[in-house]
């Protein structure tokens, strides 16, 4: 289902009298996505930038990597637990 039928598709669950508490959720995820993206570019950003010259950059970019893997893990638990 596209997320832009999603509001249509709650609206009329919930006049149907069925909970729509997980579409609500799943509708608000995707509208968090891009900024979610867009976050995580920033952290890694945020590590990676520095003088390249005397620095490990391997490591700086590991740990944006799991900056960014520790942010797509707290965003998918958050929805798995509502």
């Amino acid at each position: 289902m596209p997320v832009w039928q999603l509001p249509q598709f709650i609206a009329g669950l919930e006049r149907a009298g069925f909970s729509a508490a997980r579409h609500k959720v799943w509708f608000q995820t995707e509208l968090a996505r891009p900024f979610l993206m867009a976050a995580m570019v920033l952290i890694a950003a945020a590590f990676t930038m520095q003088h390249v010259r005397g620095r490990n950059t391997g490591g700086a970019v590991l740990m944006a990597f799991g900056a960014g893997s520790r942010c797509s893990f707290c965003a998918t638990w958050r929805r798995f637990w509502g």
